[in-house]
C-alpha cells in the first residue's frame, strides 16, 4: 500500500503528516500570488463604528460555491497530486467528496486594530471575519484558536469527515503552526470548550481520563496534514510579520466500503455526532462566556 505508514498513523493517532509530496515551488508561488493579488494589511479591517452599527456575526466565511478565493485559483498541482489523492482514498475509500476548500490566514498582530485584539482576546475561537471588510471575506482569518474539533461544523451529522491542511509558505513556530492532540479523537463528539488539563509541556489530560500528547505541525511549502474531525487541535497567535496562508479541505466519506476511517471509529468511546456543538456563547447575543484559554 502506498503511504501505509502515514495511513497507520492516522488510524492510531488521529493525525498524520505528508512532507515533500506536493511541489514546494508551486505552493510558494501560489502564496506570493495571493499576497500580490489581495494586498493584505491593516486596511482589510472594518472601522469600529461600522462594526458597532452592523455587527454581522453570521455568514462571514467562504462558502463551498461562492465568496471563496480558493475557487479562483488553479489548485490542480495539489488536487491531482498522487499522494494527495492516495491518502484520502486510503482513509475514506474510493468514494469521497470535498465539501469545502478555503484559504485560512493566520493574521499578523500588526494588521489587527487594538479594538479587535481586545475583543478577540476574550474569545476561544477568535474568527476575525466579523471584523473584516466584505471584499476580503473570501478567506478565513484567525489569530490563535483554542483546542477544538472540526466536527463542530457538522451538528447532527453522522457522516465521517477528515480535514486536510496544506501549508503554502514555510511554517516555523512563529508562524502559528497547527497543534494537534494525538489520540484525542477517542473521546468522540464533545461540545466546545473541552475538558482539558495541561499537566506538563505538550502533555494533556482530556476529560480527566485520556492522556494525550501535543504534536506541533511545522513544515515547508507544500507539506500537508490530515486529521480526524474529532481530533482536538488549535494554534497559538503567531509572532511573524507576514501571514501564514494555508488551504483547508473538509472531506467526507461517501461510499459504504470499509476503509481506514472505520478502523479509527472503532477506537472512539464517545458519541459519533453532535446534538449541541458548543457551550461558550449565548446564541442570541453572541456574548462569550468566560473560560480559561489553553493555547497562549
Amino acid at each position: 500500500m502506498i503511504l501505509k505508514k502515514e495511513t497507520s498513523l492516522f488510524i492510531n493517532d488521529g493525525v498524520t503528516e505528508l512532507k515533500n509530496k506536493i511541489s514546494s515551488e508551486e505552493s510558494l508561488r501560489l502564496y506570493k500570488k495571493i499576497i500580490k493579488d489581495k494586498k493584505f494589511g491593516k486596511h482589510i479591517f472594518r472601522s469600529f463604528a461600522d462594526f458597532k452599527n452592523f455587527p454581522n456575526f453570521k455568514k462571514t466565511n467562504p462558502g463551498p460555491k461562492k465568496n471563496n478565493l480558493a475557487l479562483k485559483y488553479d489548485l490542480n498541482f495539489i488536487e491531482n497530486n498522487l499522494y494527495f489523492k492516495k491518502i484520502i482514498e486510503n482513509i475514506l475509500g474510493k468514494k469521497y467528496e470535498i465539501i469545502l476548500k478555503k484559504f485560512v490566514v493566520a493574521t499578523p498582530k500588526k494588521w489587527v486594530p487594538k479594538w479587535v485584539l481586545k475583543k478577540a482576546k476574550s474569545q476561544l475561537i477568535p474568527n476575525l471575519n466579523n471584523y473584516i471588510k466584505d471584499e476580503y471575506r473570501d478567506s478565513t482569518f484567525f489569530r490563535g484558536i483554542d483546542y477544538h474539533m472540526d466536527m463542530i461544523d457538522h451538528p447532527n451529522k453522522k457522516n465521517k469527515y477528515i480535514t486536510l491542511y496544506v501549508y503554502l509558505n514555510k511554517v516555523s513556530l512563529k508562524y502559528s503552526p497547527i497543534n494537534v492532540l494525538k489520540k484525542s479523537f477517542k473521546i468522540g463528539a464533545d461540545k466546545f470548550p473541552h475538558d482539558l488539563k495541561k499537566i506538563k509541556k505538550n502533555t494533556y489530560v482530556v476529560q480527566k481520563k485520556l492522556l494525550c500528547y501535543n504534536k506541533t505541525l511545522t513544515g515547508n511549502p507544500g507539506d500537508f496534514f490530515v486529521w480526524s474531525s474529532f481530533a482536538l487541535h488549535g494554534t497559538a497567535p503567531g509572532a511573524s510579520a507576514d501571514p501564514r496562508i494555508s488551504i483547508r479541505y473538509t472531506i467526507r466519506k461517501k461510499g459504504i466500503t470499509k476503509s481506514s476511517i472505520d478502523k479509527l471509529y472503532k477506537k472512539i468511546s464517545g458519541p459519533h455526532y453532535f446534538k449541541k456543538v458548543r457551550d461558550d456563547i449565548n446564541e442570541k447575543t453572541f456574548k462569550q462566556k468566560k473560560f480559561i484559554k489553553i493555547l497562549k
